[in-house]
């Protein structure tokens, strides 16, 4: 639909009336019902691949009851899916085709997150874009604001490809002046905290702006609203409660699991009669031996040191891979 040249003419599809008769107008296209089942896995969480494969296998039980007959719904790609999967990701932000309409539906929905809307009051762009300036603030960021900014220190930084667009702002240098000056707790001042903002935004979030969808400035605005700022708020919690990953920890884990490999099999004994208990001879004193109690994966407990400090030991490890083993062994004998 939106796909025109030069004279803003539609290229394709039935719209185009320069190739009735042609093939070109008669492009099929997958059914209604199609999309809508396909619209409905996607909504509840399946991967594309799944969906692709549950329809491989609706239209090989197809094939056999209608003896091979087929059409453009039996020939779904992964780039039908993927323009779907778009569309219903478009549709949570894209209140309207036109991106400027779009931003104004969402500040009016929005009243309490955009605490400042202003349109440039002069003439219109000839090509239709409006320049504005909008202010963003979740109330968890206000908190934030109060408290470390002193009451009276507002960051600012240009980001979203806007050092590009510098000979076009300088001519409505007077509209960013203008807010300066009236704002509250506006100024110029800027520190490493809010470039390092927006450079985590530009390199994590934004990389994927070569799209066109990702262009849009709804597109922004949900991105900011959303997923940056849960990223934010999940990392400031951490900070103020004092949790941090321990990275030494899940090292430990890790290292532990290769430690477990390097174990060989015959310095594993399991009890004759009961096979919660067994004994893993240590690699460093052949004359120690250390005892392991294994319920489940889950619930195991070893007489070292690292376990009784409550960490996963490889002794634990171990007895659970001769276990799986020997489950193994016993399936493919019966």
């Amino acid at each position: 639909m939106d796909h025109v040249d030069n004279n803003n003419h539609i290229c394709h599809g039935q719209k185009n009336h320069k190739f009735e008769g042609t093939r070109a107008y008669y492009v099929p296209h997958i059914s209604k019902e199609l999309q809508e089942w396909v619209e409905k896995l996607l909504l509840l969480g399946m991967p594309a691949d799944i969906v692709l494969q549950k329809h491989r296998e609706m239209v090989h039980e197809k094939l056999a009851l209608f003896d091979g007959q087929t059409k453009r719904d039996d020939f779904l790609s992964s780039h039908d899916v993927q323009n779907i999967d778009t569309k219903i990701k478009a549709a949570k932000y894209m209140y309207d085709r036109n991106d400027a309409q779009s931003v104004r539906v969402w500040q009016d929905q929005n009243p309490n997150i955009c605490f400042e809307y202003q349109e440039y009051e002069g003439n219109v762009e000839e090509d239709g874009h409006v320049p504005f300036i909008m202010g963003i603030q979740m109330p968890q960021q206000l908190e934030w604001m109060l408290k470390y900014g002193h009451n009276n220190i507002l960051a600012m930084d240009a980001t979203f490809g806007t050092n590009g667009m510098k000979e076009h702002w300088l001519l409505r240098i007077g509209m960013w002046v203008r807010h300066l000056r009236t704002l509250k707790h506006a100024g110029q001042e800027t520190n490493a905290a809010i470039e390092a903002y927006h450079s985590i935004l530009k390199s994590k979030w934004l990389s994927s702006i070569r799209k066109a969808s990702h262009r849009r400035v709804d597109w922004l605005i949900h991105q900011l609203i959303t997923v940056v700022f849960i990223y934010y708020w999940w990392s400031q919690c951490c900070k103020e409660s004092g949790f941090y990953h321990n990275f030494k920890v899940e090292k430990l884990e890790n290292n532990q699991w290769l430690h477990a490999q390097s174990i060989p099999d015959y310095y594993v004994t399991f009890h004759t009669s009961d096979p919660r208990l067994a004994w893993v001879r240590s690699q460093t004193d052949d004359t120690c031996h250390y005892e392991v109690w294994y319920q489940t994966p889950h619930l195991a407990m070893c007489e070292c040191g690292v376990s009784k400090n409550g960490y996963l030991c490889k002794h634990v490890i171990k007895v659970n891979m001769m276990k799986k083993n020997s489950a193994r062994e016993n399936f493919n004998v019966q």
